[in-house]
């Protein structure tokens, strides 16, 4: 993209982010802006809000995994009987077979390195299969593309979009 092609998708009026502004304040105002992150105590410093890139980060083995797939999982549980809509995790450090492991690993109690190791007894993995099947039917989709790039994960999201007449929020486009 040359830069006129740049500032000519890219500049608008500062009216336009007003109007929106002005909804989004109304919204605060109202409670309704954003999604809970499922966690009461972390809803006070931030929300899910569309449009918004939230970035974790911290060293290796930290949780930033299954943190970010029990905020995936929250927010499918909280909108199921209200949007309805698709949860798109674009995963560049790991497949999706991996991250739904690490999921029902999760949901269900039980370390991912036990149950990789085989350091956990009884019933565990019939529960993580169980877990696992109950899964199957979310409205979760998993993009295991590696080293996604924004305009990728933009390309997927309009493509899903079409594909299932979603509203996919993208603030460059307004």
């Amino acid at each position: 993209m040359n830069a006129d092609e740049f500032f000519t998708r890219n500049l608008a009026p500062a009216g336009f982010a007003i109007d929106r502004a002005k909804d989004r304040l109304r919204q605060f105002q109202s409670g309704k802006a954003g999604l809970s992150t499922g966690w009461p105590a972390l809803d006070k410093y931030m929300r899910l809000t569309p449009g918004e890139l939230t970035t974790v980060g911290g060293r290796a083995g930290t949780g930033k995994t299954a943190f970010g797939m029990q905020l995936v999982y929250n927010v499918l549980q909280a909108t199921k009987d209200t949007l309805g809509g698709k949860v798109v995790v674009f995963s560049a450090e790991m497949d999706g077979a991996s991250l739904m492991l690490r999921e029902a690993c999760a949901l269900e109690g039980v370390s991912f390195w036990d149950v990789q190791t085989r350091a956990v007894e009884g019933d565990v993995y019939d529960k993580l299969e169980t877990r696992l099947s109950s899964l199957e039917g979310s409205r979760l989709l998993i993009d295991e593309s590696p080293a996604p790039t924004l305009e990728h994960m933009l390309d997927q999201l309009a493509a899903l979009e079409e594909k299932t007449e979603i509203e996919v929020v993208d603030s460059r486009a307004e």
